[in-house]
């Protein structure tokens, strides 16, 4: 190659990468949002209060297990599924647009187990706590709930089941304005299960030629049981608690848990004739 066409290609990449150099702004040191240290460990739970409702959680890594309190809004429980684990990070967006972000290590022994974040960020100096449904007696819920989960089956059980993962409706009881739920998760494969998603939807039966699909979410007053993991090998109990409702005729009630990054999702198909069986405790 001659030497005034080496000196060309030179001269055109010296005047590209000098445009890109221009046009490619730095992020200032004073835009960053300094991370949080946070120390967990796998015997003991790390408590996050939050000075408003918690509306999006990401964790880096599933070496740590998150989960927002039960019947709690602003509450964000946090323990080591691993130990030793990798330093990893955790991002949290409030209902007020508020991100707060923690990087998250292994400790045998944390600092703290309990810490009000709207204290730290200078926002808020309470510790507040948000209920999902501030007209529901939360000690008096919990207190059923339990009654339910020492209770037996009431019901022939309705199952569904996709490689070796299981789920199962057993009974059915009510009180006033709420529905409990007690269902029965079964791992019988040697891989965790981790949950992703968890939704509870009142569906159209069959869905008509031309006609739009619908569906009402249901949202829970509270779940007893780890809606993290269902563990290999292993069985648990959930209560689920919802307000009482009935089913229209051509729609089902439908209990659907997601597996995150897998394939083994469940889908349970529950009947109006059932909810109709609820007993009374």
């Amino acid at each position: 190659m001659k030497w005034y066409r080496v000196f060309a290609i030179v001269l055109i990449t010296g005047i590209s990468f000098n445009v890109v150099a221009q046009t490619a702004n730095i992020f200032s040191k004073s835009s960053y949002i300094e991370p949080y240290k946070l120390e967990v460990t796998y015997n003991k739970t790390t408590n996050l209060v939050f000075p408003a409702i918690i509306t999006s959680v990401d964790r880096g890594s599933q070496d740590i297990l998150v989960q927002k309190a039960s019947g709690v809004e602003n509450i964000l429980r946090i323990k080591a599924d691993v130990k030793d684990f990798t330093e990893t990070s955790l991002s949290v967006i409030t209902a007020d647009g508020k991100l707060y972000s923690f990087v998250v290590g292994y400790s045998g022994e944390p600092s703290y187990l309990n810490i009000n974040v709207g204290r730290i960020t200078g926002t808020d100096s309470t510790e507040q706590v948000i209920y999902s449904e501030p007209g529901t007696n939360k000690t008096v819920l919990s207190s059923y709930a339990d009654s339910v989960i020492s209770r037996g089956a009431n019901m022939r059980a309705i199952h569904t089941e996709s490689s070796k993962v299981s789920m199962a409706l057993n009974a059915l009881y009510v009180v006033d304005h709420i529905l409990f739920c007690k269902l029965s998760l079964k791992n019988n494969s040697t891989i965790n299960y981790d949950i992703d998603q968890l939704h509870f939807y009142i569906r159209d039966r069959k869905k008509a030629d031309r006609t739009a699909s619908q569906e009402i979410e249901l949202h829970p007053l509270t779940i007893i049981g780890d809606t993290l993991m269902i563990r290999s090998e292993s069985r648990q109990p959930w209560v689920i608690a919802l307000p009482k409702f009935t089913i229209p005729d051509g729609k089902y009630f439908s209990v659907e848990m997601m597996e995150r990054n897998g394939g083994r999702n469940l889908f349970l198909k529950i009947k109006n004739r059932h909810i109709m069986k609820a007993q009374g405790l």
